[in-house]
């Protein structure tokens, strides 16, 4: 499996505050990191709009990944990371 880096996450509908993680595996401010991390893919979303939410992971406009949630008013946080199965193209190891 390989992360897939430099896309960003956004939810299909409502909102949501997405944070991506630095070199280090942790969730860090968008000044230090402002797209999915090449090297871990990793990303958590906060303040989901209350409901099903389809979280999408974007890679230059094209939804490549999505994560199904249900979120509950005021308590939720989703944690996640996207994969691809071989190297994926679109991820130059180092995010512009």
């Amino acid at each position: 499996e390989w992360p897939i880096g430099c896309g960003t996450v956004r939810p299909a509908t409502g909102t949501a505050d997405v944070r991506y993680a630095g070199d280090n595996n942790l969730p860090t401010t968008l000044d230090n990191q402002a797209n999915l991390n090449p090297t871990n893919g990793y990303w958590v979303a906060a303040n989901l709009t209350p409901g099903r939410v389809e979280m999408q992971v974007v890679v230059n406009n094209v939804v490549v990944g999505r994560a199904l949630t249900h979120a509950y008013a005021g308590t939720t946080t989703s944690i996640g990371n996207i994969y691809a199965d071989e190297e994926y193209t679109e991820n130059p190891g180092e995010c512009p």
